[in-house]
């Protein structure tokens, strides 16, 4: 801009040329001329006019007008100046009026935001000079707007709304904005508002405190906005400010919470300190601290612990890795916890603490539910273990315990004892339910129970420690007294206490399976082995061998009373050779006995000879249910001991044989039996010989079925 407008000649008056004068007029006709076209006289605005609005943006008042009017007439016609001259002397004059001064300056404060006192009144005689040669004042603002003044302005707004410098079209279009009349404050402003300058201010929401913005936020960025308006804060000085967190925003106690799953405490200052300095001078963002936390290599030990509170055991790598992972997206390791917590896993936990400590395969959701909370809620598993030991489940479980291996039901349960049992299966791992039913297994009083139980079933009435020790471990390993006293009703005491109550009642030696059965299920119901003693006193078994007892001494049916006496007497604990020994020599039977001595044709027996005859058949007798019940080898062994008697050896000689001895009898009965099959000649002679005394025919032992109804009456022999 060093060009002298007036001086060229292709400008018209209107944007700063001279009056077109034409040569040769003499000075008055030139300043006639010259005044004309200064006023507007020829049917225009003067050239006047538009200096006015070149120089001052606005009209000469009349009398600026008329005092022009009279330096140019004086200057031209009285004191000979060219035109030429008395342009320059106008243009110079009016461009350094005060107000062209005012508004240099002014430009100077609108787009410089320059005050009195620094106003640069270089660039103002600058600008006045190339005023006076022709530029308008409204090429002087736009110089200055243009200016690297005005280009450092429009910069501190940028730098202290973005922290950077303005770009080349926003330069372009904020300069002709300065240029065109507005102020750097206006510029401001609409910078400060303008949706970037929002955007940025959100941006420093996220990058300090790693959230989106909401619309709660709006208050605190118009006034963020208001405050870069009115240049009394920066962005720089926002980070800062913000960066300094408060309660009400959280702070990086969060971060600490969250990550490391503790409370921040008055160690943590520093590194919060060091934290909000880096974010606050926008070296880290809040993502980037967060992201740091969660990969910090101590965070495995922060991970591995959740996992070992809810889980009992550690994490796999992966389950690291994308524990981290979700920390870094922001998560929480409390919301991990409480989803590792009410995960399958969690609820397995859960299950098998019930199932050690409640005996419950298979709670329901509310159970599981109610326990997963704990660990979600960071109580770790041996503090649910302790919970749930003192549990109504476990304690139900505990006196269910008491009850299935003791008998015990409410108000016999051994309080104590569960308050002892649910302090140990809380504190040790390896006390479960499990081992509380073996160690109640062995307690005095669940001895004491099945001692009840043996005693009961059994008659047993001091079993032995090993018999004991048998129902303990049963107890141990899952059977109930309830269990045991069916069990045991089968077992091998029991039906060797029926057996023998079946031989001693009925005679019957080798009691089928289906018998000792009855007597099992008998007693498993619920009777006693004495009750069964009375009971099978007044059964079949009794019946039919009374009947054949009563038949084979007495050659006759037994009456009801007689039935009935025996019976009780058999129930009160009397065996039936108990009444078979009596009925052997009662008076009856002794006629039975002088119709066989005559039968065999034999003097009629002494009285000493029948109670010898009387023991003799009571022995035989017995001899018979003895063998019947014998195998072929055990007949044989009766048979090898055996002592025959001589050739000549009388009716009454087998008579006196068979009372002296019950195994004697017993031999003979088996020889007799096995004489068939051994075809040993002596035994059968013997036969043959007691057959030839009194005619009658050797008794067919073997082929009988061994039933009391196929025995042969005393009077059939």
């Amino acid at each position: 801009m060093t060009d002298i407008r007036w001086a060229n000649g292709d400008l018209d008056i209107a944007h700063g040329g001279l009056p077109d004068v034409p040569p040769g007029y003499s000075d008055a006709a030139t300043n006639k001329y010259f005044l004309q076209s200064f006023d507007g006289a020829v049917g225009y605005h003067g050239s006047g006019y538009y200096v006015a609005e070149h120089l001052l943006n606005r009209d000469f008042t009349a009398q600026e007008h008329n005092n022009w009017v009279s330096v140019i007439n004086q200057d031209i016609k009285h004191n000979g100046w060219t035109p030429a001259e008395v342009w320059l002397k106008f243009y110079v004059t009016v461009s350094n009026y005060p107000e062209v001064t005012t508004d240099l300056n002014g430009f100077q404060r609108d787009i410089l935001s320059r005050t009195d006192g620094s106003y640069d009144t270089g660039w103002n005689t600058w600008a006045q000079n190339m005023m006076a040669h022709g530029y308008s004042l409204t090429e002087m603002r736009s110089n200055i707007a243009h200016s690297d003044a005005a280009q450092a302005a429009l910069n501190a707004i940028y730098q202290a709304d973005f922290s950077r410098n303005i770009d080349a079209s926003g330069l372009l279009h904020y300069e002709d904005k300065l240029a065109s009349g507005w102020t750097l404050q206006q510029v401001r402003t609409e910078v400060s508002h303008s949706d970037g300058a929002t955007q940025r201010l959100s941006q420093a929401i996220t990058d300090i405190q790693g959230r989106a913005v909401t619309e709660n936020d709006k208050t605190w960025i118009q006034a963020q906005e208001d405050a870069l308006i009115n240049s009394s804060t920066t962005l720089t000085q926002i980070y800062q400010g913000t960066a300094l967190w408060t309660g009400e925003h959280g702070g990086y106690n969060g971060l600490i919470q969250n990550i490391q799953n503790r409370t921040p405490t008055d160690a943590d200052k520093t590194w919060i300190q060091a934290t909000e300095s880096l974010i606050g001078g926008r070296q880290q963002t809040y993502y980037q601290v967060r992201h740091d936390l969660a990969y910090f290599s101590g965070e495995d030990y922060v991970i591995t612990a959740y996992y070992q509170r809810v889980l009992g055991t550690g994490p796999t790598a992966d389950q690291i890795a994308s524990a981290k992972q979700d920390l870094d997206n922001g998560g929480s390791i409390t919301n991990q916890q409480t989803a590792l917590a009410m995960s399958d896993a969690g609820r397995a936990v859960i299950q098998g603490l019930y199932r050690d400590l409640a005996g419950l395969n298979s709670p329901n959701d509310g159970q599981n539910t109610y326990y997963q909370n704990q660990l979600a809620s960071g109580y770790g598993i041996p503090q649910v273990r302790i919970n749930m030991a003192h549990s109504v489940e476990a304690h139900t479980a505990l006196n269910q315990l008491q009850h299935d291996i003791i008998g015990r039901t409410d108000g016999q349960y051994d309080e104590a004892y569960d308050q002892w049992a649910e302090n140990n299966m809380g504190s040790y791992t390896d006390w479960t339910l499990q081992r509380v039913r073996q160690d109640i297994a062995f307690t005095s009083a669940a001895r004491t129970a099945s001692t009840g139980v043996i005693q009961k079933e059994a008659g047993i009435q001091s079993p032995s420690t090993q018999l004991l020790d048998y129902f303990s471990s049963q107890f141990s390993a899952g059977k109930s007294l309830a269990d045991m006293t069916i069990s045991f009703a089968y077992g091998g005491e029991v039906r060797g206490a029926a057996t023998a109550i079946i031989q001693k009642e009925s005679d019957i030696q080798a009691p089928s399976g289906q018998l000792l059965d009855y007597f099992s299920r008998t007693i498993a119901g619920g009777q006693s082995l004495q009750e069964m003693t009375i009971s099978y006193a007044y059964g079949n078994e009794v019946t039919a061998a009374l009947g054949e007892g009563y038949s084979f001494f007495l050659g006759r049916p037994v009456s009801a009373s007689e039935l009935s006496t025996a019976q009780a007497t058999i129930a009160s604990g009397t065996s039936l050779a108990g009444i078979y020994s009596p009925l052997s020599q009662s008076s009856e039977a002794y006629t039975q006995y002088r119709n066989l001595y005559a039968d065999w044709g034999q003097v009629p027996p002494t009285d000493s000879q029948l109670q010898t005859t009387g023991t003799a058949l009571f022995h035989l007798q017995r001899a018979w249910v003895i063998t019947q019940a014998q195998t072929s080898a055990q007949l044989q062994a009766e048979v090898q001991q055996y002592q025959s008697l001589p050739a000549a050896a009388t009716f009454q000689d087998y008579i006196s044989a068979l009372a002296v001895s019950q195994d004697q009898a017993t031999d003979l009965t088996a020889s007799m039996c096995a004489e068939p099959m051994m075809e040993e000649a002596d035994t059968a002679a013997d036969v043959d010989n007691l057959s030839s005394q009194g005619g009658g025919s050797r008794p067919d032992c073997c082929h009988k079925s061994g039933h009391y109804q196929d025995r042969p009456e005393v009077g059939q022999r």
